[in-house]
């Protein structure tokens, strides 16, 4: 588990797919949790963006990882106390660009303004 802080330009992060870095940085293994969580802890920033493709088993090889994802996606936009659960094995990531502006802080009751705080855990 970890919390991340993200401020300005939306709070955005780029996509990618969990997993247990350790492995993948020592043995090139790319083993993958059961689930993915997120847990807004804030209104602001971008959105999660789960896509339905997951990890092809070369991805050493950038030809793998180019071609179209499945026919589905999801989009959770944040919301301060909201749980997000999906499969560990998808491609997600938190485009800026689907942010929605900034309220002003004194209308901001979550306490959050354009900053996105998430507490992530993969099981």
């Amino acid at each position: 588990w970890w919390v991340q802080v993200r401020r300005g330009s939306g709070g955005g992060i780029g996509f990618h797919w969990d997993k247990d870095e350790d492995l993948a940085d020592c043995l090139g293994q790319h083993v993958h949790p059961q689930l993915s969580t997120v847990t807004y802890l804030t209104t602001g920033g971008a959105p999660t963006l789960i896509l339905d493709r997951c990890l092809p088993p070369d991805p050493s090889d950038p030809a793998t990882l180019r071609g179209p994802c499945g026919p589905t996606a999801w989009l959770s936009h944040p919301r301060a106390c909201k749980h997000l659960v999906f499969d560990g094995r998808l491609l997600h990531g938190a485009p800026p660009e689907l942010a929605a502006p900034a309220p002003d802080a004194a209308d901001d009751d979550a306490g959050g303004g354009g900053v996105r705080v998430t507490f992530l855990v993969n099981v």
